[in-house]
């Protein structure tokens, strides 16, 4: 459980941090977010590190939600905790979308798509999910 609360507070900070370091300009101006990278490198280097650790994070927090729903779904027993602190990231994420909605989306989609794809759902992967 411990390991689930440090991956929610890391995933988050990463995500906070990156929204805070990354400036996309409103209405979107190409020439001035590429001006922003070229004499700013070290906050764009920063911010995609630190969105490349928050969706990794929040991808498998993710694949742990959907795991254990499909175990629910078998009438397995399954750590209520565990369950509750996976669906933690959906809210994480949630108050992201209210710092900045483009990134928090570009985020949820990267950490959707990378979290179901390596979901495995076979019997000699089950063990291997449980522990994550």
């Amino acid at each position: 459980m411990l390991v689930r609360l440090v991956q929610i507070v890391s995933g988050f900070t990463a995500g906070y941090l990156c929204i805070k370091w990354i400036h996309i300009p409103e209405p979107f101006i190409l020439g001035e977010f590429i001006s922003a990278v070229i004499l700013e490198p070290h906050f764009f280097f920063a911010a995609t590190v630190a969105f490349l650790g928050c969706f990794l994070i929040h991808a498998g927090l993710i694949r742990g939600l959907v795991s254990q729903a499909a175990a629910l779904g078998r009438k397995e027993n399954i750590n209520n905790l565990d369950l509750f602190l996976c669906c933690q990231a959906v809210t994480s994420l949630g108050i992201l979308f209210t710092l900045h909605k483009v990134l928090a989306v570009l985020l949820f989609s990267f950490s959707m798509i990378y979290g179901m794809i390596s979901i495995d759902f076979s019997e000699k992967g089950k063990n291997k999910q449980s522990g994550s």
